[in-house]
């Protein structure tokens, strides 16, 4: 379980300086930054991401936390679609 616990204070350090960057962006672009609704998603993601993680290192594994992830999951993997949809090499 220390593997587990290990990468997940990992993504919880990723996530938090993600976040920080996108207060960043909040703070600078104002009120532009919520006519994207990708960063929507994004905030909710981190959010998400953040807390499965927390539950990781706590060792909180129950039916929610099993719930949780698969949230996460697919949050991350629609987010991901997004990203690979707005480039240009894929399309």
């Amino acid at each position: 379980m220390y593997i587990f616990s290990t990468i997940a204070a990992i993504i919880l350090v990723l996530t938090a300086l993600d976040l920080n960057i996108k207060i960043w962006q909040l703070i600078t672009q104002k009120y532009e930054y919520f006519k994207d609704w990708n960063n929507y998603l994004e905030f909710l993601l981190n959010a998400l991401a953040m807390t499965y993680s927390a539950l990781t290192i706590k060792n909180h594994l129950n039916h929610h936390y099993i719930e949780l992830g698969v949230v996460v999951m697919f949050l991350a993997w629609f987010n991901f679609l997004l990203q690979m949809m707005s480039s240009s090499v894929f399309m």
